[in-house]
């Protein structure tokens, strides 16, 4: 792995923990061992190196959906392979990476917005190509745009607000209406 993408994996895992606020150029050199100035080398700004992790994050995030629904059957198949990446992240005591920069968004330069932004576009639409080729009309009894903006409020909402012990089971109730309502 060169310096760059050591840079990139290091800063995706700092803003999953605590958000882009405790990301720093210093500290992020010192993580892979050169100087702050060789970040801003290769990020000339914080919002630079969060737009590129954002769609970086995007991009993977696509890439597990594909990869889980392969010998998916049906929409509910589909999507407890999402709800799944959402209980992966919470395993490993991890924010979804553009949920955690959505919840700083006024701190965000605007092509790291826009990043953060795609992301959430990608992913709802991916629920409405499922759900079209599941010929699923209505799933949750909502058209397929409204039940995706829907779900990853939910999955998004819930991942957060597990990080607390008293909603440590959000995920397992975002689970168990999936299977019901898809």
């Amino acid at each position: 792995m060169d310096t760059r993408d050591a840079l990139k994996r290091n800063a995706t895992e700092t803003v999953r923990r605590g958000g882009s606020v405790s990301l720093n150029f210093r500290d992020l050199g010192r993580s892979v061992g050169v100087k702050s100035s060789s970040v801003h080398y290769y990020f000339p700004t914080k919002g630079d190196l969060l737009r590129e992790i954002a769609g970086d994050y995007r991009a993977g995030f696509l890439e597990a959906l594909a990869d889980g629904v392969r010998a998916s059957k049906t929409l509910r198949q589909d999507l407890l392979v999402l709800v799944d990446l959402f209980v992966a992240a919470q395993r490993q005591e991890l924010a979804c990476l553009c949920g955690m920069l959505a919840t700083e968004t006024e701190l965000l330069e605007a092509n790291a917005r826009a990043a953060v932004n795609q992301f959430f576009a990608s992913l709802q639409q991916w629920i409405v190509q499922r759900a079209a080729l599941r010929d699923a009309r209505k799933p949750g009894g909502l058209a397929p745009a409204a039940f995706a903006e829907l779900l990853v409020s939910l999955l998004e909402g819930s991942l957060l607000l597990s990080r607390l012990e008293a909603h440590a089971s959000s995920l397992t109730v975002a689970r168990s209406w999936i299977q019901k309502v898809a």
